[in-house]
């Protein structure tokens, strides 16, 4: 794998070089749009503008991919959507059985949220939800 020591974008030189993901993560390749936020530098704020749309429909179509919850994490708090970086980062913690601190997370999310009454209504219906289910016993 080769790194531009100059530029020092490490996203940018995994993802150029797919058997990374395939060997060391026991992961398959990326989705194009995936790859493509993924090296997105985030140094600049007109880039990672660029990331969150193309995070958006991934989310979607995988909502149970940590890793994707993580970028659109990076993604949103870089671009001040705090309620929503929130709201990942509290996803990335219950795909990882870290309840309490993914509920800690949403309610981050719905303190950054105040005034966005549509993006509060669904932050409230995902944490009831998720109370929900972390309060489930097995």
């Amino acid at each position: 794998m080769n790194v531009d020591d100059e530029k020092a974008n490490v996203p940018t030189a995994i993802a150029a070089d797919r058997s990374f993901f395939g060997t060391r993560l026991g992961t398959t390749v990326w989705p194009a749009g995936m790859e493509k936020a993924a090296t997105t530098p985030n140094q600049d704020d007109s880039h990672t503008e660029q990331a969150a749309p193309l995070l958006e429909p991934l989310l979607l179509q995988r909502p149970n991919d940590p890793m994707l919850w993580s970028l659109a994490a990076d993604a949103w708090g870089n671009s001040d959507q705090n309620a929503r970086a929130h709201r990942a980062r509290a996803e990335v913690l219950f795909l990882r059985g870290q309840d309490q601190a993914a509920l800690r997370q949403m309610r981050f999310a719905l303190d950054e949220a105040d005034g966005q009454f549509a993006l509060r209504s669904k932050l409230s219906a995902r944490m009831s939800e998720r109370e929900r289910l972390s309060s489930e016993e097995f």
